[in-house]
């Protein structure tokens, strides 16, 4: 936990701030982990999936609810169904890591 809140480029913006809000106020929080903002852009990397995020993200109306709802679905979606590379993957690009809330 104090590693994301040390360390945001690593963890990424939500886990670094709810680690800080945890850290410093002393309140319980979920229990969890968060892969590196590394190993998420090698999986993005991985599943060719950037370039298409990317256009959905330019898609998105900021005043059109139920479209903003549909881009966001089919986005995760992609996420949610690509493969996990394999570790070997990983070791010529970062090291893989995860962050843990205990």
């Amino acid at each position: 936990m104090a590693e994301a809140a040390r360390a945001p480029e690593l963890a990424g913006g939500k886990a670094h701030t709810l680690s800080r809000l945890l850290e410093e106020t002393g309140l319980p929080g979920p229990r969890g982990r968060a892969i590196s903002t590394s190993a998420f852009r090698n999986f993005l990397e991985h599943n060719h999936l950037r370039h298409r995020l990317d256009e959905l993200l330019a898609q998105v109306p900021l005043d059109d609810w139920d479209r903003l709802t549909e881009l966001s679905r089919e986005m995760a979606a992609l996420v949610q169904h690509a493969a996990i590379p394999p570790l070997n993957f990983y070791s010529s690009k970062c090291e893989v890591s995860a962050i843990y809330f205990q």
